[in-house]
């Protein structure tokens, strides 16, 4: 009675854009043991953290460890979780709830933050700050005058908000320079300064105000600390950085510019020693030149390449890797890493057709790393569906949550590392999650393990008979429902369990096909780690079929 192995480790191969035909791999991850043996094994699950008080729910926007605390935003509110996991409020925000974007400063003096319209910083002692465009950044001095003593500096009134204030520096009657003391806000023009202190005559200066960006011009995804400079860039094509370790303070004049291609910068992220560079068509590298006027950081041209991103909420780091979803005018969108400077394809043909079916180009993203397997998860928000890429395994997988009595999307929104583990939070009820090995449900909903066969006809259309089939892997006290399609996915069998604690976890008489796809699903909270669904076929009659249309013998 020959006998067929079919692994569980099944590749996502959809014909088209939907998981309803062909074969897949859901809430799974696989585990190569020597040079062809592989497990596939049920992946971690959520563990919810008792955080005291509550987030309450609301839009996730970001998560990140900073200080030994972690910052979570959700509905443009910052909050503080300290390791023995209090909350409390640290800063609020305003603009759009999009994602939020982190930079921390050396030796955990400021952390910078943006959110697509306001960038803000909280500093080492939880102040928090609005980085302002309308207030004075410095005061240059056009003619020093003569003769004053005790010299003073007024500033004229913005339409509304505070007016700015600062001291006189001066030298034998002579104004050296302005001291600001609180820039002020609510500027649109620049505010004339006016310098006196008699019998002082003939000294002028001119303000500037601070130059963050102008919202209207939309802050592009991702936050930079390189060198001592914040970095951040509009999607019109500006790369602005602060001055020198201030993240309040950003000069008018340091910045420059993207344009190697006619398109919108859409993400910034650090790599290695370079700000990497997303644009709709291509990506550009930036490196600190130490230019003495201006913004420090020049293009590395040679690094330059035609690969560009649609979404910036597509890039994350990994350890010393960068992984996005790419766009090329010739082959559309697909997920990629960078080597180096260079992008390499990590998407298969098949996760290409989901890519390029997200036609609004929606993205969330996250990373993280657990036992010895590192994760890029992208979720694709038209499609509702979540693709996680095992760098290690170099496989593709569906992950998904079971809420509101069905499975959709993968409930963690974001990742970082905190209190020796990753964390992240849901996307919408504020619950922060811990991503636990040792946790088989996803904050006590079953997790929905299923692995997907292709068609299979064994090397003939001849017809097979079944006569048993069992599940070689790992004795847990949990039900396995198999069942079989034999029309092309339209419809599948009733199920048959088996228990996966028994010695021989075997089904008999599982009837006759031509082609035939099997499913395998366990929701039990239990660890999994499943190799084979071993069948014995026999073969069915030779070539006078009555439904081949043909007479024996021909």
């Amino acid at each position: 009675m020959p006998t067929f192995r079919l692994p569980l480790s099944q590749q996502i191969e959809s014909r088209a854009a939907s998981l309803a035909k062909d074969s897949k791999s859901s809430n799974c991850i696989f585990e190569t043991r020597g040079q062809d043996s592989r497990d596939t094994v049920k992946r971690p699950g959520l563990l919810e953290v008792a955080v005291t008080p509550a987030i309450p729910a609301g839009t996730s926007q970001g998560t990140y460890e900073w200080a030994s605390n972690l910052y979570v935003v959700t509905n443009n509110i910052l909050y503080k979780i300290t390791p023995g996991l209090a909350r409390t409020t640290a800063g609020t925000m305003t603009g759009t709830t999009s994602k939020v974007f982190f930079a921390e400063s050396a030796d955990h003096t400021y952390l910078f933050m943006q959110n697509g319209s306001h960038g803000y910083v909280l500093d080492s002692v939880g102040v928090f700050t609005q980085v302002l465009n309308t207030s004075v950044y410095e005061v240059t001095i056009l003619t020093g005058g003569s003769g004053y003593v005790s010299p003073t500096v007024v500033f004229s009134a913005p339409p509304a908000g505070v007016t700015a204030t600062g001291t006189v520096l001066s030298v034998g009657g002579v104004i050296t320079g302005v001291t600001i003391t609180n820039a002020g806000s609510g500027y649109v023009a620049a505010p004339t300064v006016t310098l006196s202190g008699a019998p002082g005559t003939g000294a002028t200066a001119t303000a500037t105000l601070n130059g963050f960006p102008d919202i209207a011009d939309g802050i592009a995804a991702g936050a930079v600390y390189l060198d001592g400079y914040t970095v951040i860039a509009t999607k019109t094509g500006q790369i602005y950085n602060s001055d020198l370790n201030s993240p309040l303070l950003w000069n008018p004049l340091n910045y420059t510019t993207a344009e190697a291609d006619p398109d919108q910068i859409v993400g910034i992220i650090k790599h290695f020693n370079y700000i990497c560079v997303f644009g709709q068509w291509g990506t550009e590298f930036f490196y600190n030149a130490a230019t003495a006027v201006g913004s420090p950081f020049l293009r590395q041209d040679s690094a330059k390449n035609e690969i560009g991103c649609p979404n910036g909420n597509s890039i994350v780091q990994f350890q010393q890797g960068i992984a996005f979803i790419g766009y090329s005018k010739i082959k559309g969108k697909q997920a990629f890493v960078l080597d180096g400077l260079s992008p390499v394809p990590i998407s298969t043909r098949y996760i290409e057709k989901y890519l390029n079916a997200n036609t609004d180009d929606t993205f969330s993203s996250f990373t993280f790393r657990t036992e010895g397997h590192t994760y890029y998860g992208v979720t694709l928000t038209t499609l509702g569906l979540t693709f996680v890429y095992d760098i290690d395994e170099k496989s593709w997988y569906n992950w998904t949550s079971y809420s509101s009595s069905a499975e959709g999307i993968y409930r963690l929104h974001t990742a970082t590392l905190f209190n020796s583990s990753s964390y992240g939070q849901d996307v919408s009820n504020g619950v922060i999650y811990s991503v636990d090995v040792n946790t088989y449900t996803d904050n006590g909903a079953a997790i929905y393990f299923r692995v997907v066969s292709n068609n299979l006809d064994s090397g003939s259309m001849r017809r097979k008979f079944f006569n048993s089939g069992q599940i070689v892997g790992d004795k847990v006290e949990a039900t396995m429902y198999i069942s079989h399609t034999d029309n092309d996915f339209v419809t599948y069998s009733t199920a048959r369990t088996v228990n996966l604690n028994k010695n021989r976890c075997i089904i008999y008489q599982c009837g006759t096909s031509r082609r035939r796809a099997w499913q395998f699903l366990v929701t039990a909270n239990v660890p999994l780690r499943l190799f084979s669904f071993e069948l014995n076929i026999e073969g069915g009659e030779m070539d006078g079929d009555p439904q081949l249309g043909a007479p024996a013998g021909q």
